[in-house]
């Protein structure tokens, strides 16, 4: 699992969210970031050759998901906003794991890969603010 810490000015402001379309199906408030998903959503596919992304975003407890896939394993991209004063964000990638204990697998093809492009796409991208925290 990869697990960041971002800063983003621009995404933390409240009043971007406002007018967007919840994703079919959510009923009830809308956790901050929709905005910021659909940045994720527009600029990955385009940034990182060879990556789909999945149609619609889904809502978390805290905020918003969406589904990669690269290299024939599928992952789950996740987006929260840890602190709305100083504009902290937290994106967690991780390998979608399978039902059946005996069909998951130990280590997504691509992992790596993806998580190298998708760090260097952040570290570029003129959105993001900094890129608080990085994996070992």
């Amino acid at each position: 699992m990869l697990t960041l810490t971002l800063t983003s000015l621009k995404y933390s402001d409240p009043e971007i969210d406002i007018g967007l379309e919840a994703p079919a199906g959510h009923t009830g408030p809308i956790p901050a970031g929709l905005a910021f998903a659909h940045w994720f959503q527009r600029t990955l596919p385009e940034a990182l050759d060879g990556v789909g992304i999945g149609e619609f975003p889904w809502v978390t407890y805290k905020g918003h998901g969406l589904e990669l896939s690269y290299a024939g394993s599928r992952f789950d991209l996740v987006l929260e906003i840890a602190d709305r004063e100083s504009a902290t964000w937290l994106l967690t990638l991780e390998p979608r794991k399978g039902l059946l204990p005996f069909r998951r697998k130990k280590r997504a093809a691509g992992f790596e890969a993806l998580s190298r492009r998708l760090l260097q796409h952040l570290e570029h991208a003129d959105v993001i603010d900094a890129v608080v925290e990085k994996p070992d």
